[in-house]
């Protein structure tokens, strides 16, 4: 187990994200010589994202060089205790003359599970989901198949049972099918049905769940994306940096199959940018939200997310990005992204 969590500072951050996932945590240590020289955490790394620094560069320069420790004559559960809460970290290594022996999470320390906060998961599947058709025209899109599973399964499942509060479906176009279903299907997770009676838009629906049942913080997707990593981390990071909303964003790579060409005000020619690369970050419709934001959503009107987004911003609560990489989740509200998630799944 200790080796899922220790590397060496000469492996890329491309390797280092793919150890912190395998970890199943948020943090990786560093050694050198056998000696525990820095940490990296998930976090770390998605800043790095969002600098649009080179992933196949190595961690040796970008790792934190002060990192929490305890050593092993000083430890009691006290001293454990103490670190956690003051610097807010979820993994602390045990240390002798500077050598990794053991590293700690704070479920080791704390057994009561009440202690941790479940949480509360929407997600939205009202939607006619036009751009499906004709398969919307007979069952409703959280209903569509990968690999044999409904979409809205896969997405259910992926939650863990234990860090689970409740999940909230809002429901609209062809409901009784989709309820129909997911009562005869879903029998280890509780499930809320919040039933529109008009079409409220992507973030409208919010506005008829009763706050009081709601987690302080809260996910909310959509019923046509799913994820191929565990997005524990998400709500980490959202905790963490005490944030309002958080956004998964997504990288995006796109080539133009054309060349470009650059010219002066007055037309004379400068030079051809011969099918030149653009990188972005795309919002995935994945969020994390304080249930304080509630308060901005519209009461029983069409209102969608991106307005939502919006006022937060103007009321000036706190916003950051999670990014993630292209191929860690899969669209599949429209035909031909739909069939890339199958292909690419049908690899993997």
């Amino acid at each position: 187990m200790i080796k899922n969590f220790i590397c060496s500072p000469n492996i890329t951050i491309l390797e280092a994200l793919k150890k912190i996932d395998l970890s199943g945590l948020r943090c990786i240590y560093i050694e050198n010589n056998n000696k525990l020289v820095g940490s990296l955490t998930d976090g770390d790394i998605r800043e790095l994202i969002l600098k649009n620094v080179n992933l196949n560069k190595k961690i040796k320069n970008y790792f934190n060089k002060k990192p929490k420790f305890l050593e092993r004559k000083n430890f009691t559960i006290e001293n454990a205790k103490n670190i956690f809460f003051k610097h807010a970290i979820d993994t602390l290594p045990i240390t002798q003359n500077s050598r990794i022996l053991e590293i700690i999470t704070l479920k080791d320390i704390i057994k009561n599970k009440s202690f941790f906060e479940k949480n509360s998961v929407v997600i939205m599947a009202g939607g006619q989901g036009k751009r499906l058709l004709p398969f919307t025209s007979i069952l409703p899109k959280p209903l569509i198949p990968i690999n044999g599973t409904p979409i809205i399964k896969l997405i259910i499942n992926s939650f863990d049972s234990e860090n689970l509060k409740e999940i909230f479906v809002t429901t609209n176009y062809k409901n009784s099918i989709l309820k129909s279903y997911l009562k005869d299907e879903i029998k280890n997770k509780k499930l809320v049905f919040i039933d529109e009676k008009k079409p409220l838009g992507t973030a409208g629906s919010l506005s008829l769940i009763n706050k009081k049942m709601l987690s302080n913080d809260f996910i909310v997707t959509f019923c046509d994306i799913f994820f191929q990593k565990n997005m524990k981390n998400v709500l980490n990071f959202h905790k963490k940096n005490r944030n309002d909303l958080t956004i998964v964003v997504a990288k995006k790579r796109d080539q133009l199959p054309y060349g470009v060409c650059k010219f002066s005000k007055s037309g004379k020619f400068i030079k051809i940018n011969e099918k030149p690369i653009s990188e972005y970050f795309v919002n995935v419709g994945y969020y994390i939200l304080n249930k304080k934001m509630l308060k901005y959503v519209s009461k029983r009107k069409k209102f969608d997310m991106t307005e939502l987004i919006k006022v937060i911003k103007l009321n000036k609560q706190k916003i950051k990005t999670y990014p993630i990489q292209e191929d860690e989740w899969h669209d599949v509200g429209q035909w031909t992204h739909y069939r890339n998630a199958i292909e690419n799944l049908g690899k993997s």
